[in-house]
């Protein structure tokens, strides 16, 4: 109702950059679960089955807006490896990326 346009147009507009964000995540979700999942079964029982199974359930309960702030305020604030917000270039598309990818839904 804001812009006058139809919602379709508007949403429309942003399929593209969304994504750009959606796609890869999901790449990178499904390469960490399937490594960790093997990793796990190779080392059953063990220490590293263990670590694997809490990060998996810390992955399961962490909000993904809360990993996101968390990754911001590491990478981007304390380090300053990553830029905090924008678009343009790959570096702005990590700190997302990851956060997105990382989250199981």
């Amino acid at each position: 109702m804001r812009d006058g346009r139809p919602a379709l147009e508007v949403v429309m507009d942003r399929v593209p950059m969304t994504l750009a964000l959606t796609l890869p995540a999901l790449v990178f979700n499904l390469g960490l679960g399937l490594g960790a999942g093997v990793i796990a079964a190779l080392n059953r029982n063990t220490w590293i089955d263990r670590a694997i199974m809490t990060l998996s359930v810390v992955g399961f309960t962490v909000p993904s807006f809360v990993m996101g702030l968390v990754l911001a305020m590491v990478f981007a604030v304390q380090l300053k490896w990553l830029p905090s917000g924008g678009s343009g270039t790959w570096a702005h598309a990590i700190l997302p990326v990851i956060s997105m990818g990382m989250i199981e839904r």
